[in-house]
């Protein structure tokens, strides 16, 4: 008589070998799904860097810049509101509150609004928590049901609703002029080179999902002491949260995406997270790849800026023309 089926003690060998080649595969998957993860954000990325393209064409060669005639940079956070009225049926309404505050959201919102981008290709699939700007789900959010308050159209918008750092994963190169003196901006300077930094993922020093680990990462080395010039970060304490740490993607002037396994990978390795901490056209090798001086106060709520990012200061612009800082709203208040 033929035995049909398995014995226990068959199943227990199958089911072992089954384990075991699950341990051995799934740390593989998760790596390809990082890798996947960051290819799509760097297409992203190189969307974006297509559609500045044409609309600097269509705008006497400028990059997108919101707000109205001397617009600052005003971050959202517990005691500041950033736009107006992400909605307003004109820009002199949306952009009109006192100190005629802008968001860096609401710049990268214009290529939605008069180019031919959509809001899930400003988010990253990596960054944690961030979801794509919908109308109907910003409108249920703020309660609001009367169809006579509501817009109709993405490009009746002015921005990614009124929590723009939860809708939008990607940093700008400072496009607004320095608030100590609004005559004098060097946002559009570094885009004249091809080398130049112009987006990238989110500034780690401005996303809640960093606010464990963040901070200065030079340390000393041991063979050439303190004052070196070369920037350390073996534990990779200054990169973005997304894509596990390893790298961030970055968006050149020239159109190209590359991800960079330091952040200090602007002009002369400039450190894209920060601005340079004086006004010099010479700064030291320590000032270009660590940025402005010591680590900041953790971001533990929303109300807790960042001193490198304190809005109507000043000092969030970059310092001449070689200075990358690439910026974002933050992402404290996560609906």
């Amino acid at each position: 008589m033929k035995r049909k089926g398995f014995t226990l003690v068959e199943l227990l060998i199958v089911i072992a070998i089954i384990a075991l080649l699950m341990g051995i595969l799934l740390p593989s998957l998760a790596r390809v799904r990082v890798i996947a993860n960051r290819m799509k954000c760097g297409t992203h990325l190189a969307d974006l860097g297509k559609a500045m393209m044409m609309y600097s064409e269509e705008n006497r060669q400028n990059y997108p810049v919101g707000g109205v005639r001397n617009s600052t940079w005003e971050q959202l956070s517990g005691t500041t509101t950033g736009i107006l009225k992400w909605d307003a049926a004109t820009r002199e309404l949306a952009f009109a509150n006192n100190g005629k505050y802008a968001t860096i959201s609401s710049c990268l919102y214009l290529l939605i609004k008069y180019g031919n981008m959509v809001p899930k290709q400003f988010v990253c699939p990596d960054d944690a928590d961030t979801k794509e700007f919908s109308l109907a789900d910003e409108y249920k959010t703020m309660g609001i049901t009367d169809l006579t308050q509501m817009i109709k159209e993405l490009a009746g918008a002015w921005d990614f609703g009124g929590n723009p750092g939860a809708r939008c994963s990607y940093s700008y190169h400072m496009p607004f002029p320095n608030t100590d003196d609004i005559t004098k901006s060097y946002a559009a300077e570094p885009m004249a080179s091809p080398g130049s930094p112009l987006c990238a993922d989110r500034n780690p020093y401005l996303d809640k999902n960093a606010a464990d680990y963040i901070k200065d990462p030079r340390i000393t080395n041991p063979y050439l002491g303190t004052s070196d010039g070369e920037y350390h970060d073996d534990k990779l304490k200054g990169n973005c949260a997304s894509h596990g740490r390893k790298a961030q993607n970055v968006l050149f002037n020239d159109g190209h995406v590359a991800a960079e396994m330091y952040p200090n990978c602007g002009i002369n390795n400039d450190n894209i997270w920060k601005y340079w901490p004086s006004y010099t056209n010479t700064p030291t090798d320590t000032e270009r790849e660590v940025g402005a001086g010591a680590s900041p106060p953790p971001l533990t709520s929303a109300g807790n800026e960042n001193l490198q990012y304190t809005p109507g200061a000043g000092s969030a612009s970059p310092k001449n023309k070689d200075d990358a800082c690439l910026v974002n709203e933050r992402n404290d208040n996560i609906q």
